[in-house]
């Protein structure tokens, strides 16, 4: 008994000197700022804090010829992203805006043989923090340029809002929306980890649009699509339906409205919800709650749509 006493005194004494040593050693930690290291003059610590930081006022413009550019490469970060096309013979990217971070941002705008590469902060490396950014990137190119365009950003929008005529098209950001409207083009792609994809009067060959976490939503929309998201709602509006359509959706509903004209094959199952077709269709099995199969006129063509939670509809417009 004595023994167990005498055991119990001793481990609370070493709780609480454990808890002194954590205490003062988090006190040091926090007037000294934290670990930090130095590498070529860049703050690369593992601890960065708003106290490293410092706001910047951003006002840059770079220019380069078009001649001889079969491909325009965009890669910013913490920037809303605009491609302006207008009447003019080369290329201009504006920089400008605040941000508050630990570096100060750098605009560049380099040409190597067909491609042209737009972007900010390539050359920084380490690590850095970003604590608010109001940045924006405007990107004027020529109405006649009618080549590829691949933009990439971790955190921002981008916007592609005055009608253009390209070929291959992708769009490729973390954190953010991309906005498209009177957009034509051969290939489209386009993948969001978090936000929303929207899109009016596209119209492609096939395309493919893909997000993790929000909404893909595209009105008067033409041409093959492959769409998917892991949790968020899709919603796709035809103007013109002679096309294949695959869309997924892990948790949210999904829509598709077709004009009234539309001719298909549908495969479509909804695991935790409800299928709804507005169309008149010849059904190859019994019809199920969660699951409809059938052809709609000819079945030309292929329409597959599927979503574990949530519902499936197929509308008209």
């Amino acid at each position: 008994m004595f023994e167990n006493k005498n055991m119990k005194k001793v481990v609370l004494w070493l709780t609480v000197v454990v808890l002194v040593c954590f205490g003062i050693g988090f006190l040091i930690f926090s007037i000294t700022g934290g670990y930090k290291r130095n590498y070529g003059g860049f703050n690369s610590g593992s601890l960065i804090t708003s106290k490293d930081s410092k706001e910047y006022s951003v006002n840059d413009e770079k220019t380069a010829a078009i001649q001889g550019i079969n491909e325009i490469t965009v890669e910013a970060s913490n920037a809303d992203i605009n491609i302006i096309p207008e009447k003019r013979n080369d290329v201009k990217a504006h920089l400008y805006g605040n941000i508050t971070a630990t570096f100060e941002t750098k605009l560049y705008l380099n040409s190597s043989g067909s491609t042209m590469e737009i972007s900010t902060d390539k050359q920084r490396i380490g690590s850095f923090s970003v604590f608010g950014s109001s940045l924006k990137l405007d990107i004027f190119v020529p109405e006649s340029y009618n080549n590829n365009l691949k933009v990439n950003t971790s955190s921002g929008k981008i916007n592609v809002i005055n009608k253009m005529n390209l070929k291959d098209v992708s769009f490729n950001l973390t954190s953010g929306n991309v906005t498209l409207k009177d957009l034509t083009c051969e290939n489209l792609t386009a993948k969001c980890s978090s936000g929303t994809i929207n899109g009016e009067n596209i119209i492609t060959k096939s395309s493919d649009v893909d997000i993790t976490s929000g909404t893909i939503n595209l009105t008067s929309f033409k041409g093959n699509l492959n769409g998917g998201t892991t949790s968020g709602k899709i919603f796709i509006d035809y103007s013109y339906f002679d096309n294949n359509v695959d869309l997924k959706a892990t948790s949210g509903n999904i829509e598709l409205r077709l004009p009234d004209y539309a001719q298909f094959k549908l495969q479509s199952k909804a695991t935790s919800g409800r299928v709804s077709c507005k169309f008149p269709i010849t059904v190859d099995n019994s019809e199920k709650r969660n699951e409809l199969n059938g052809v709609v006129g000819n079945g030309k063509n292929s329409v597959n749509v599927n979503t574990t939670s949530g519902n499936v509809t197929i509308s008209k417009r």
